[in-house]
């Protein structure tokens, strides 16, 4: 279980997506991820399902918001140029620990500027992760997916499958 993988060396912070019921109020452990004082020691249900939300699993002594707000404030856009992970890594100072690529298949939005593809790490796989510009669902409806797209089609809600609303 992902909750129980060891974490080796200093970090301050290791963020992990899991797939929680629909509404986080359902969630054993909401009450403590909203307080000041999270428990990393909670007891996870055995069955989670539904949306897929990113938890803090541990807080970080302190956000470093000032340094933060500075870098925002740069040439436009600068701190997104790698993506969304930036800001975190300012947050928690580096001090982030990696997670088994079983974990969280990462990358799979490829470049859609570039147009270019990824495939999936080598293993299993828990949890795919379309991160960076290219969403499967741009790709598939601009009419140029990347391979690994074919497994979100299923899921396109405005695809040639899709199930029509009931009115």
């Amino acid at each position: 279980m992902l909750w129980a993988a060891r974490l080796s060396g200093f970090f301050s912070a290791a963020m992990l997506m899991v797939v929680l019921s629909p509404s986080l109020q359902s969630f054993p452990p909401a009450e403590a991820i909203r307080s000041s004082q999270f428990d990393s020691h909670v007891r996870f249900p055995g069955q989670i399902a539904g949306g897929a939300r990113g938890l803090p699993f541990r807080r970080a002594p302190s956000f470093r918001i000032e340094r933060w707000m500075e870098i925002q404030k740069s040439p436009p856009g600068r701190i997104y140029e790698l993506g969304s992970l930036p800001p975190f890594l300012l947050v928690f100072a580096g001090h982030v620990a990696a997670i088994e690529h079983r974990w969280n298949q990462h990358g799979l939005g490829g470049d859609n500027i570039l147009g270019s593809c990824r495939d999936l790490h080598p293993g299993p796989v828990s949890l795919l992760h379309w991160s960076g510009s290219g969403k499967p669902w741009a790709r598939l409806g601009g009419g140029r997916p990347c391979p690994l797209d074919a497994l979100w089609a299923p899921f396109d809600l405005y695809g040639p499958a899709a199930v029509e609303p009931a009115r």
